[in-house]
């Protein structure tokens, strides 16, 4: 398999303390104090379309929990993101271990507001670029093929479709990457 980078340059992509800082946004680890954000997210019908639907209160609260204890392993967690500009969240992004293949996964959503404005891949590649700096080889992502614009995040940030595979229940079209040389400037 073709090793991949992030299409993320290094010196776009700043780690401060647990924060991962990009020219547009900061990435924090969740913490308890996200549970409002969170489920706001979880609420909205757009963003969970392709995500087995709206979450109640309690499913929300669960999602956190397996994100604050994934946390602890090395390469796995997830961030809430926020705009540098002012705050805002607008959505989560993360790494966790597919429950399906066993390989670090990808995930991201973001509020419907802040959607075609280039906040998934730039928090993604952020990620994505961590990630491979813990050391970890390879970061799968997958999506129902009907999520075209999901499918769009992966390939903007490098990743290269795998294969269709039964995730989750689902038909998926898997993408991945592969850490790789870093990116030079674009």
């Amino acid at each position: 398999m073709k090793e991949m980078a992030p299409q993320l340059a290094s010196r776009e992509c700043e780690l401060n303390m647990d924060n991962l800082v990009t020219p547009r946004l900061l990435l924090e680890p969740f913490t308890e104090e996200h549970f409002a954000d969170l489920h706001a997210l979880n609420s909205e019908p757009a963003v969970m379309h392709f995500l087995d639907g709206v979450r109640t209160p309690e499913e929300s609260r669960a999602e956190l929990l397996r994100i604050l204890a994934a946390a602890a392993t090395p390469g796995l967690g997830g961030w809430a993101v926020r705009r540098r500009e002012d705050g805002v969240f607008i959505g989560r992004c993360g790494i966790k271990r597919s429950v399906e293949t066993a390989e670090h996964e990808l995930l991201y959503a973001y509020r419907r507001a802040f959607w075609g404005q280039g906040f998934a891949a730039e928090s993604a590649a952020a990620v994505l670029q961590h990630t491979f700096s813990l050391g970890v080889p390879l970061v799968i992502a997958c999506a129902v093929p009907e999520n075209t614009a999901s499918i769009a995040v992966m390939q903007r940030i490098g990743m290269r479709f795998s294969r269709r595979a039964q995730m989750y229940g689902r038909d998926m079209a898997v993408y991945c990457a592969e850490r790789g040389p870093s990116p030079g400037p674009r």
